[in-house]
């Protein structure tokens, strides 16, 4: 038996034929996977520091809609301009970044996947272009628009957030594809495990109506689709509460203020149940519920506190805002945009059990097994 970084071959007793298995099928999708949470990960901090250019009322200190990086760095590194003007040029610094990482992700998914997966990756650059767009004109129309065209700029981020967290996760399904039971199951193997005849055998079968059993996700079909139903549910909830959020942000209005309290405690309560629905699917749903639970628990302490610095302001407008309560309220605005992108991974649908072998074939797997079953 030899195992490879890049492919593993074995050798059943009765036959001397190797079989060899791709990453694909060992679990291994270095490029899309990774290009794909990259992007994610590049948006994060991009998401944060918009956030905290609207808590310090800094997005109009530059005027200028567009700025290069070659003439933002160096502005950066003389300083002197105040830290607002710092924030937001790290805000946009990010946003050149994260368009660097979905160009990236694009050309990836496009030569690497087939079918309708290779149009993700340019679903993504679409997404983070257009919210570049909004940002662009959030600074250029300021004079028309006023802080509306920022409020819009702001909710939207939060929405390709989550579209760029569904995606990296349907990206990494064809990995997880071959693990048995599901595209968020629990590796059924650690790193480096050695394929024995057995596991030869039944991928000597690959894509065979017999065989099909074998890469079907090991899950109750009713009990997923309530997770799924009420996880569309929650995802409406929570980007209702996060668009009132917005409009406190931007508008302190007392009567939104109260319509997001009563509205968190009704998204509290459906979260709850989402998770204890998750719960009893954990080879499905392994640490996404608990994830899920603990968002919410730190997002309901940040929301507390949130609460009382905005009634601080609002019944006292003469009130001095520190910069650490700042991070707080900032912080408040970045976990509900994890928890909501969370819900919606929860709403994604298991892999159903066929629809991959297109995929097998280009990268030569089923052409290989069946090669070596001879």
């Amino acid at each position: 038996m030899i195992d490879t970084d890049d492919t593993t071959t074995t050798e059943s007793a009765g036959s001397r034929s190797p079989r060899v298995l791709t990453n694909a099928v060992t679990g291994r999708l270095p490029w899309v996977t990774s290009c794909a949470w990259l992007t994610v990960a590049a948006v994060c901090p991009l998401v944060f520091l918009g956030a905290l250019v609207t808590t310090m009322k800094a997005g109009m200190v530059d005027e200028r809609a567009f700025v290069s990086p070659h003439q933002s760095i160096p502005e950066l590194w003389q300083g002197g301009r105040g830290l607002g003007f710092g924030i937001e040029h790290s805000h946009r610094l990010a946003g050149w970044f994260a368009g660097l990482c979905g160009i990236q992700l694009a050309i990836v998914c496009w030569f690497t996947q087939s079918g309708g997966s290779r149009w993700l990756g340019l679903v993504a650059l679409g997404l983070i272009s257009f919210q570049g767009v909004l940002g662009y004109f959030r600074v250029a129309l300021n004079s028309w628009w006023g802080p509306n065209l920022a409020w819009i700029h702001g909710c939207f981020a939060q929405v390709v957030f989550a579209v760029l967290v569904g995606l990296a996760v349907l990206l990494s399904r064809t990995r997880n594809r071959f693990r048995g039971t599901g595209f968020l199951a629990r590796p059924s193997s650690a790193p480096g495990r050695q394929y024995d005849d057995a596991d030869a055998r039944r991928l000597d079968g690959l894509g065979s109506p017999s065989h099909e059993n074998d890469l079907t996700p090991r899950v109750a079909p009713a009990t997923t689709d309530r997770v799924h139903r009420w996880a569309l549910v929650c995802v409406a909830l929570v980007l209702c509460q996060l668009i009132l959020g917005g409009v406190i942000r931007h508008e302190s209005s007392l009567i939104v203020a109260r319509v997001h309290l009563i509205g968190s405690f009704v998204v509290v309560i459906a979260l709850v149940r989402l998770a204890r629905l998750a719960l009893r699917e954990k080879e499905v749903y392994h640490g996404w519920s608990w994830l899920l639970m603990g968002l919410l628990t730190l997002q309901v302490l940040l929301g507390v506190e949130a609460g009382v610095n905005w009634m601080a302001r609002y019944f006292n407008p003469t009130f001095d805002e520190s910069f650490g309560l700042m991070l707080m309220r900032t912080s408040h605005y970045f976990i509900g945009s994890l928890l909501f992108a969370v819900t919606a991974v929860l709403a994604l649908r298991p892999l159903p059990a066929t629809g991959w072998q297109p995929a097998l074939r280009e990268a030569g797997e089923l052409h290989s097994l069946q090669g070596g079953a001879a």
